[in-house]
């Protein structure tokens, strides 16, 4: 069942939200709006879920209008944050509450507990309250109150961010396989780029209420749009650099490229840590601040003159702070973006 946002826009008074949003989440899609905080994300899903409404535009579940129809009429089921589990009911209760509501009878409610609980892993804990769970299974049983009405739409509004790291992954692969195993559209709210490129089938990138791209994990990281987008996906950051050009050279910082065609006007030069290259440097063109280990790979900070980047390395190839080393990176690497919304020329083609 498609989701389908014509021209939606939401304003507070006199903030807007959302800027006449256009977006399409293909039936069975897993698709994720990531962005910073105030973004206008949750405000999209709230929409969708008919928890907030849209100041002008329509929204389309399945081919059906339904930003003028309840909540509770649109058949998508959300999972909050915040687990929104009821204290003083056991596991079994909560997962069953929800069928209650809408008029199952109790043997069809006892048969869809027991498959969503063997689903999810949470048959041992069914006599449990909330109370005597952890964060993750908490989290699990918030799913399973989504995943019991067997809806046509999942909403996940950033439900792993109360978690530690090592419960995010896990959970994270419970997601990918509830929605594998389901096949249900799912529109996914995070602001952690982790989750987004390991979930999505595609990824809208939101900033102050408007869609900077909507493309695949790879093609938002390899060929990113713009350089809100080059910054904001990938971690460390993609090194931005101002262009300068003279005697038949670019120069980007202490980088220089000769034989180019680029068009004319001011550019700057993106270019991805992993994608710069440090050979040893006698004088070198930039000098080793500092290193930070990250397990089998090393960020290393630099400075040239004023410039300072980031380079991603092989831990046991890192040098030390104060080395001189020699920066390289090749063209065809390189995101040149002008004065226009589309960078001028960008990596490699993608297959």
């Amino acid at each position: 069942m498609s989701i389908e946002l014509r021209g939606v826009a939401k304003r507070f008074g006199d903030v807007v939200a959302l800027h006449r949003l256009d977006l399409t989440v293909a039936a069975g899609e897993l698709l994720v709006l990531l962005g910073p905080s105030g973004c206008g994300k949750s405000t999209t899903l709230r929409i969708v879920a008919g928890l907030e409404d849209p100041t002008e535009g329509e929204v389309h579940i399945g081919g059906r209008r339904v930003d003028t129809v309840d909540p509770k009429d649109r058949d998508v089921a959300m999972v909050f944050q915040g687990y929104a589990l009821y204290p003083h009911l056991s596991v079994r209760e909560n997962l069953a509450f929800p069928l209650a509501r809408r008029g199952v009878p109790r043997p069809e409610r006892a048969v869809r507990v027991t498959e969503t609980a063997r689903f999810l892993g949470l048959e041992p804990l069914l006599d449990r309250r909330p109370g005597e769970l952890s964060g993750g299974e908490r989290q699990r049983v918030a799913m399973g109150r989504a995943l019991v009405r067997r809806p046509k739409v999942f909403l996940f509004d950033e439900p792993l961010s109360n978690l530690d790291a090592r419960l995010r992954v896990d959970l994270r692969a419970e997601i990918a396989r509830l929605h594998r195993e389901t096949g249900a559209t799912s529109l996914y709210v995070t602001h952690d780029q982790t989750e987004a490129m390991a979930l999505g089938d595609r990824i809208a990138v939101l900033n102050a209420g408007r869609l900077e791209q909507l493309a695949t994990p790879r093609e938002i990281y390899e060929r990113p749009r713009n350089r809100f987008v080059a910054r904001f996906v990938g971690t460390p950051a993609c090194n931005l650099l101002a262009v300068e050009r003279g005697e038949g050279v670019v120069r980007a910082g202490p980088l220089v490229w000769a034989g180019l065609d680029l068009p004319p006007g001011p550019l700057e030069a993106g270019i991805r840590p992993e994608d710069l290259s440090l050979g040893p440097g006698d004088p070198g063109n930039a000098e080793v601040e500092r290193v930070e280990l990250a397990g089998p790979e090393a960020h290393v900070h630099l400075r040239a003159g004023e410039t300072t980047l980031v380079a991603r390395v092989p831990a046991a190839t890192a040098p030390r702070p104060g080395d001189r080393v020699h920066l390289q990176a090749p063209a065809d690497r390189v995101h040149w973006f002008g004065d226009t919304h589309e960078p001028r020329r960008a990596g490699r083609q993608l297959p």
